[in-house]
């Protein structure tokens, strides 16, 4: 009896059939490398099941998007890199597990030969015994137009480093640096400066400062002349962290947007004599040009301290432009809503400026 039409298997076309005019083998080839070139990674990959002349195809069509999802199989990843043989348009990995880390430092020497230009690593740091420092490959991608890296520390510069020359974008949480450089000891804030210099094309830059007992960036010898947006996160209330702060904005002539995240340091004994910035060192900072550009400020896990009061007081008097300040207390602010509205209110603002308040809420 002959088969059921629904359960005739069908068979592969030999390698001689001809090809059905104006079948997707007829393609040109500039098309097949358009096609794959627009979709993501796994159905680009799924291609290769349309046609003969697509089983390999998007191995060659370059600036492909390359992203990865938590618990991707890191073989699979190394396995994709080497058989991909054109420049990287973009490579993400949502989350790098302890048991990735040594697979990552292969697809970071993958990636500099192949030119990435957007790199997004996010490696597991649950605590400071299984960090891993990434390879120095990530110094050899100079095709880097976004860098963004959460959980590892970054390895040791090598000589002659120049930075990143085409980077705009530069976001860097929970980052460690090494101690030494060049065999040379240097402190911490020596490699962070380093880092800095040679980002002077970076347009929007997010990144924790370190908490040093000295300025972190001291010694930067660039200017952010393209650097519009600027997050940081760091301290108000220590002076090396605000000298970092006021450091990177007089090197940053167009900022134009601010935004602040305050690491907290509140205990149950502090004391206002503790704070280490008061309105005389602020005022001592001023320059002409400091917020000339100046339009939206952000401050959030303000805990209403001398030090972030009197820095927004600094900011509202002296930034002519602006046009927003956005404050946001923290969870374990001591004063009232009303209590920080009234002290706010009583600031001299921009002519322009409007404040914003709001207070996180919890269940």
């Amino acid at each position: 009896m002959e088969a059921s039409p629904l359960r005739r298997r069908l068979r592969s076309p030999s390698p001689d059939a001809a090809v059905a005019p104006g079948g997707l083998d007829s393609l040109p080839p500039e098309l097949r490398n358009e096609i794959p070139s627009r979709l993501p990674l796994r159905c680009a990959f799924c291609t290769a099941a349309l046609a003969r002349a697509w089983r390999r195809c998007w191995e060659s069509v370059p600036f492909l998007c390359i992203k990865w999802p938590a618990g991707a199989d890191p073989n699979t990843i190394t396995s994709v890199l080497r058989r991909y043989s054109c420049p990287v348009r973009e490579f993400c990995h949502s989350h790098i597990g302890e048991a990735s880390f040594r697979h990552s430092d292969r697809w970071l020497r993958l990636l500099a030969l192949r030119g990435v230009q957007t790199l997004n690593l996010d490696f597991e740091r649950s605590d400071e015994e299984s960090v891993h420092t990434l390879h120095p490959s990530i110094f050899s991608c100079r095709g880097l137009t976004v860098l963004k890296l959460r959980g590892g520390d970054i390895p040791t510069m090598p000589p002659g480093f120049a930075g990143f020359p085409n980077l705009t974008k530069l976001s860097l949480f929970n980052i460690g640096f090494p101690d030494e450089i060049n065999v040379a000891m240097y402190s911490t804030h020596r490699d962070f400066a380093k880092l800095m210099t040679g980002l002077d094309s970076t347009k929007k830059l997010k990144i924790a400062i370190p908490l040093e007992d000295v300025n972190c960036v001291e010694g930067l010898s660039c200017n952010f002349n393209n650097l519009k947006s600027l997050s940081l996160q760091t301290s108000l209330h220590l002076l090396s962290g605000a000298l970092s702060l006021f450091c990177m904005l007089r090197n940053a002539p167009i900022l134009e947007v601010l935004d602040i995240e305050v690491i907290c340091m509140m205990t149950t004994d502090y004391s206002e004599e503790e704070d280490e910035v008061d309105s005389d060192f602020l005022n001592a900072q001023w320059t002409d040009d400091l917020f000339s550009n100046l339009i939206r400020v952000g401050v959030t896990h303000v805990t209403c301290k001398l030090s972030e009061m009197c820095f927004i007081k600094f900011v509202l008097s002296k930034a002519r432009r602006l046009r927003e300040f956005h404050v946001c207390l923290d969870e374990g602010c001591p004063k009232s809503n009303e209590g920080a509205v009234t002290e706010l209110v009583k600031y001299r603002t921009s002519p322009r400026a409007k404040v914003f308040f709001s207070r996180p809420q919890y269940d």
